[in-house]
């Protein structure tokens, strides 16, 4: 037994051969927690003083019981912590109830903040109306907090603010104007953008917009096709009260965002605009009105003709908000988009540019900006990077591939496993995979799938591919293999997969070997397996048949490849008549095009074999000869494709091929 001479605090030590607790440990476990929030602009997180049963203040009173625990001791505990003045005395601390981050009491007390912060008789009026409660000095804490409330903000901590010096007042109101300032010339451009509405014109290829707050300059916005299908939809749909438009980084989904705030405001609607630069609610007459909190966000969110517009940031209303009309334009970063379009909201995704679409944009809006740059150079870093006109427009062919060779380091078994997820803002998945998306409406597993709502991974480019096969290959061949026999049951996988298993067949099909293979019916009845026995061949690519004839004419066979479009369903040829598809589908039409354009060097002499290359899960089920498809209206087989092809399933089987 030891007692303290003062009174404090009597105690007694246990120990006994089970339990053995240090004075220190055994009085410094925390009894309950208070939670505090200072009085600042803006606010920040709460933080937590632990009270226990012996609290260290400070020197000059090292250990105080909670039987005499005061709030001028707990001033002290919490300026030790946060050093907020240079007297703890200087402190008021207010007891409120009912507090907590997010609710209606938290969105007044930012309002306090924002508007009576610098007037100390309006903060204290304004903090009683709240429910706020001064705590003299001299009460004790346990009298005030007998009962103390789980994730609630027990205490605002106010800093009295120095004696202002008419010096020092000068200062402020100097300040006070420069901010006034600023605002107004953030209000000039929203005006300036209303003013100039009858002039823009949405449905024109390109137009101008005029510049917003944190806007380098004027806007010229290339019209997308896609733009017109996102736009109608969104304004003609009454399921919905949320719409999200995703998709990789740099393919014009801002320049979405400022479409939809035009039409909007155009169709005398208010738009509550938030992005990174400003949060304002924008009126069809011109005036703007600064949004600086939650509560104020929600209540305009909530008004009828009001449409948010929120680009590239958390909303602030929270995934259980569903009285107004919300619109965001994101790249698919979870911590982002995650909470938005958890309810009431369709995803809608944004595809990456075609070829067509940057050199149409070319034509209308670089060509004359940037002479200096070529068409032909576009089309390189196209072939280089895929369709991200952040890149193609905005840097040099020599950055994108040093940036592209940068990411490739980062490439290991976490970019197979983890793209079925949403990607996580600038990391190397969105330089090196891209999102593709269904451009008209299809049929999923029966079920109609409306346009861009459909989402699909592929490598950017051939060039990105080859490269990322490459590394997978020499350090990481078992997850390589793995993900490409496993990832079928992955819907968003599936064509990433595919391009991965088309790439490693082209490798094992040159090596030559021998390779199961199975002729298809019309009936789909199984029919013998039998086997076909390739060379090892030289790849060899060709733009043309005739590159591929003046091989042929000189008696050397290899492994060609079409790297032209007119080829399609053809993915290579050996000599003589044997042509190859690759794929991982359980079903493949054959183009006829395709057929037809290869035509001139297949052989009169003997029949001609289509080998529909695939993995072995899906080479256990291809039994169907596939159906030819014909260009335009109507089904025409041409007579030499219905009469001399013979269609079978060549399996690729990872645990007899090496590659």
């Amino acid at each position: 037994m030891s007692e303290k001479s003062d009174g404090l605090i009597k105690y007694e030590l246990l120990n006994t051969h089970h339990e053995k607790r240090s004075f220190r440990s055994f009085f410094e476990m925390s009894l309950f927690s208070l939670f505090c929030v200072v009085l600042s602009n803006p606010l920040r997180d709460p933080f937590a003083i632990d009270i226990s049963e012996i609290n260290v203040i400070d020197d000059h009173h090292p250990r105080v019981s909670i039987e005499h625990l005061s709030v001028g001791h707990l001033k002290s505990l919490i300026n030790n912590k946060k050093s907020l003045v240079s007297d703890s005395d200087n402190l008021t601390l207010w007891n409120v109830e009912g507090l907590a981050e997010g609710n209606d009491k938290w969105g007044i007390l930012e309002q306090i903040v924002t508007k009576e912060l610098n007037n100390e008789t309006s903060t204290k009026q304004k903090l009683k109306e709240l429910g706020a409660k001064v705590l003299n000095s001299s009460r004790l804490v346990k009298n005030i907090f007998s009962v103390v409330p789980k994730e609630h903000v027990h205490i605002i901590v106010e800093t009295s603010p120095p004696a202002t010096t008419g010096k020092r007042r000068m200062v402020e109101d100097e300040e006070d104007n420069r901010a006034k300032k600023r605002w107004q010339k953030d209000k000039n451009r929203f005006q300036n953008l209303i003013n100039s509405l009858p002039e823009i014109n949405v449905q024109d290829k390109v137009f101008k917009i005029p510049s917003l707050p944190g806007d380098k300059g004027d806007m010229d916005i290339y019209n997308r096709e896609c733009y017109e299908y996102l736009r109608n939809f969104i304004l003609n749909d009454t399921k919905f009260s949320r719409y999200l438009i995703t998709g990789n980084p740099g393919i014009g989904k801002t320049f979405f965002g400022r479409l939809m705030l035009i039409v909007l405001l155009k169709k005398n609607k208010k738009v509550l605009l938030d992005y990174e630069a400003v949060t304002a609610l924008i009126y069809p007459s011109g005036d703007t009105e600064y949004v600086s909190d939650k509560v104020q966000y929600r209540q305009i969110a909530e008004e009828q003709d009001v449409w948010c517009i929120i680009d590239g940031k958390r909303d602030q209303l929270g995934h259980d908000f569903s009285n107004g009309k919300l619109i965001m334009v994101s790249s698919p970063k979870k911590s982002i988009i995650g909470d938005f379009a958890k309810q009431w909201c369709v995803k809608l995704y944004m595809p990456i540019w075609n070829e067509f679409e940057v050199e149409d944009c070319w034509k209308n809006v670089y060509c004359e900006k940037v002479p200096s740059e070529s068409l032909e150079s576009l089309k390189d870093k196209f072939k280089l990077c895929g369709g991200i006109p952040r890149l193609i427009f905005g840097e040099s062919l020599l950055y994108i591939k040093s940036a592209i060779k940068q990411e490739l380091t980062s490439v290991g078994p976490g970019m197979l496993c983890n793209q079925s997820k949403d990607f996580s803002g600038d990391e190397y998945t969105h330089k090196l995979i891209h999102m593709r998306t269904n451009l008209e409406e299809t049929e999923v597993e029966g079920e109609k799938a409306d346009p861009y709502t459909g989402c699909f991974c592929f490598f950017g480019s051939d060039y990105i591919a080859y490269k990322c096969l490459k590394r997978l290959k020499e350090k990481y061949k078992e997850d390589l293999r793995t993900f490409i026999e496993t990832a079928r049951d992955i819907p968003e996988m599936g064509s990433l997969r595919g391009q991965l298993f088309e790439l490693v067949s082209h490798e094992i099909l040159c090596q030559g070997g021998t390779f199961p293979v199975r002729k298809l019916t019309d009936d789909g009845s199984l029919g013998p397996e039998t086997t076909l026995t390739l060379e090892s061949l030289e790849e060899m690519f060709f733009d043309d048949i005739s590159e591929i004839e003046g091989n042929t004419s000189q008696g050397q066979n290899k492994y060609y490849r079409p790297t032209s479009k007119i080829f399609e369903s053809i993915d290579s040829y050996v000599r003589y008549n044997k042509l190859f598809q690759v794929t991982v589908a359980k079903s493949h039409g054959i183009k006829q095009e395709g057929l037809r354009a290869i035509k001139g060097i297949l052989k009169d002499s003997c029949r001609i074999s289509f080998y529909f290359v695939l993995p072995k899960d899906i080479f256990e089920t291809y039994t169907k000869k596939q159906k030819y498809e014909n260009k335009g209206e109507g089904i025409r087989i041409d007579g030499w494709i219905k009469g001399d092809i013979d269609q079978y399933a060549l399996c690729i089987d990872f645990n007899k091929c090496s590659f």
